[in-house]
């Protein structure tokens, strides 16, 4: 299935009519495609997701982080320190014993420049607000319900806690774990007012010049896909540590804001890919007829589509501990989001 969406060049927006609402949804570049979708969900929704999650959120883990074994899970309950040499080690990224509030001890400058994802998640199973969403975001998409609940994951909810709390430079698909499509939605406003800062989705390498008719696979102002991803990734860190300050950076920033949602495509779309799988597809056929996932071929991965979630940035501001009051998602309980994959 092709969007729609995929038709639009960057700065342009389409609206598209649900039974419930109508929603705007905006390109904010081509390399990667990525598009931002205004309130697609209700402040009630946010709650209610961030309400069930709480209580069974547990220390986020991530995948293949630098150490050789790409893809295979390790040290559910830690939070991965990358060295200056690029080694990475795993330390113990503890929350309460209730799994609610966040571990208030650890130092805030530790959070901000040596752990690569400090934050909590969980996943929950489908329930009618999440059958809800799913059938806005294939109408967005121009995707049958059915295809994408049986292509889906689970929604995982992610909350960010801590002064400085951030996942830094990373690329949600992979040859062990494959994500077309990644909807990323924001369940509370990190902005407002109280005094934190921070929390931006960053794309380095997004492309986002509104003067070119169409982008390549490779980029024609783009050519990050000719480089290896740990290339790509270990470029936007050196530009991610050598900037003081996160508003300076170059590149795609999304602010979070509660009920919004920002859909891109992980791998390459293009009609000369297209051409190149179809070809691929052909030529497979005809040496392993008897491949019974010989309809179905991968893209590559799009390296411009790696992404970090800035840190949130308390100042003076004390994070609430309470995330159950009508008011969880203000600026002070830090950064709430969830993401569905395809």
């Amino acid at each position: 299935y092709k969007s729609d969406l995929l038709q639009l060049k960057v700065n342009e927006s389409k609206t598209i009519m649900m039974s419930s609402q109508e929603v705007t949804v905006k390109c904010l570049s081509t390399n990667p495609p990525i598009y931002h979708v205004k309130e697609l969900l209700s402040a009630k929704d946010c709650q209610h997701i961030i309400q069930r999650a709480t209580p069974r959120l547990e220390p986020s883990f991530v995948t293949g982080a630098g150490n050789g074994n790409q893809g295979q899970e390790r040290s559910k309950k830690a939070a991965v320190v990358v060295g200056s040499s690029g080694s990475a080690t795993y330390e113990t990224f503890s929350a309460s014993s209730d799994n609610t509030t966040a571990d208030q001890s650890l130092d805030k400058d530790k959070v901000l420049h040596d752990y690569y994802r400090s934050s909590y998640n969980t996943w929950l199973h489908t329930d009618s607000v999440l059958i809800a969403l799913q059938s806005k975001l294939a109408a967005v998409l121009s995707i049958p319900l059915s295809y994408m609940q049986l292509h889906s994951e689970e929604l995982q909810v992610v909350r960010y806690k801590e002064d400085g709390a951030q996942f830094k430079l990373h690329h949600d698909s992979s040859k062990f774990h494959t994500r077309h499509i990644t909807a990323l939605l924001y369940l509370n406003d990190v902005h407002g007012g109280s005094g934190a800062t921070g929390g931006e989705t960053w794309f380095p390498f997004a492309d986002t010049n509104t003067d070119t008719d169409e982008i390549t696979a490779d980029g024609q102002t783009n050519n990050r896909n000719k480089q290896s991803l740990m290339e790509v990734i270990n470029s936007a860190l050196a530009t991610y540590h050598s900037t003081p300050d996160t508003t300076s950076l170059s590149g795609l920033k999304v602010t979070p804001s509660l009920g919004d949602a920002v859909i891109f495509y992980n791998h390459i779309v293009s009609d000369a890919q297209d051409a190149q799988d179809a070809q691929a597809l052909a030529d497979r056929k005809k040496t392993d007829s008897s491949t019974t996932n010989n309809n179905t071929l991968v893209p590559p991965l799009n390296n411009c589509a790696i992404h970090a979630g800035l840190p949130i940035l308390y100042g003076d501001v004390s994070p609430d501990t309470s995330t159950t009051s009508a008011s969880a998602h203000h600026t002070t309980d830090g950064k709430w989001v969830a993401n569905y994959w395809f």
